[in-house]
């Protein structure tokens, strides 16, 4: 019997080959919560709008659920690799490009097509995961203590993503917080697609 709580998460850390795709998944896991807010925030502020920026991140969260699975079966087929790469560079050039709209004074019908752009190539990160630890860990409770780190960490996302998205916005020009959100998925999920 294996075990739980931080002792068990230490001993699924301690192996080697599960450290860096965790600590990879946790931060490109931090535009989850920084996308939408930053979206709201940044447009609030250009436009002085709480209603585009609603319509804007109701239109990105509603293509990211219609793609969860799609993505998810695109990745059983085409490998992790691919579709981390190409999903995380595409949705993060989408998510820029929605910030340098936005300040540019784009169209909104332009930030609500960038918005599902943006959504409808969501990296499935947590897919992703689920996978490797099933490759990392082959006898099941371990794998089971690490699902059940990975779902702890998920929780982290929504605590550190809006908090480190309202320092940005505190102390740099409107659209930095969502090209940093953007920044971070380009490069960590690029980094998960290679070492997958």
């Amino acid at each position: 019997m294996s075990h739980t709580g931080i002792r068990g998460y230490g001993r699924v850390l301690g192996h080697g080959p599960a450290v860096r795709p965790f600590l990879a998944a946790v931060i490109a896991r931090l535009p989850v919560g920084m996308a939408g807010l930053g979206m709201i925030v940044l447009i609030e502020q250009v436009r002085g709008s709480y209603s585009i920026a609603g319509v804007v991140t109701a239109a990105f969260a509603l293509a990211t659920a219609l793609s969860a699975p799609v993505l998810g079966r695109l990745m059983d087929r085409a490998g992790q690799p691919r579709v981390l790469i190409a999903t995380g560079l595409v949705s993060s050039a989408a998510l820029a490009s929605l910030a340098l709209a936005a300040v540019a004074g784009a169209a909104d019908v332009v930030l609500i097509a960038l918005a599902i752009a943006t959504g409808l190539t969501f990296p499935p990160i947590s897919p992703a995961m689920r996978a490797a630890w099933r490759v990392i860990f082959p006898d099941q409770d371990r794998r089971r203590l690490g699902y059940a780190l990975d779902a702890s960490s998920v929780e982290l996302i929504f605590v550190c993503g809006p908090l480190l998205l309202s320092l940005l916005a505190a102390f740099s020009p409107p659209q930095v917080p969502l090209l940093v959100t953007a920044g971070l998925m380009a490069i960590v999920l690029s980094e998960m697609g290679i070492q997958s």
